[in-house]
């Protein structure tokens, strides 16, 4: 009778887990569906855009994330010349992609966007005065 007992239990339990992983799949499936990236665990609230987006000319730029296309000390290089500003961020949007131009997720409005004529490169300056590179952002299953 134990045994019955242990064996029904184990099956009611494996049948929850089972239901708990494939709805979290389902809802992380319909996030990304509507429109927002809800991967990875970034501290912002779920349902909102979780990574650094920018809309400029027509395209959503994203950073790299990588050390190496990160450079200190930004606003003295990007001011030497090389570069050029080419404006200020003039909405944060949180909610939605962002779709008009210079509005950002996830970046303070008035952040300075930079363009690097040799490289053709977006750069934004983040507030600690570092500047990432951004590249066009993948697909985003819209």
């Amino acid at each position: 009778m134990q045994k019955r007992i242990l064996i029904i239990s184990m099956f009611i339990f494996l049948l929850l887990v089972f239901i708990s992983c494939s709805s979290d799949k389902q809802v992380e499936q319909e996030s990304s569906q509507s429109g927002i990236n809800t991967g990875g665990d970034t501290g912002y609230p779920s349902g909102t855009m979780q990574f650094i987006y920018l809309y400029h000319d027509g395209k959503l730029y994203t950073p790299t994330y990588r050390d190496e296309d990160c450079i200190k000390d930004g606003k003295a290089y990007a001011t030497s010349g090389k570069w050029k500003l080419i404006g200020k961020t003039v909405r944060e949007e949180n909610e939605k992609w962002p779709d008009v131009e210079m509005v950002a997720s996830r970046v303070l409005v008035g952040t300075e966007v930079y363009y690097d004529n040799l490289t053709n490169d977006i750069f934004i300056l983040r507030e600690d005065n570092i500047l990432m590179r951004c590249v066009v952002a993948p697909d985003r299953g819209s």
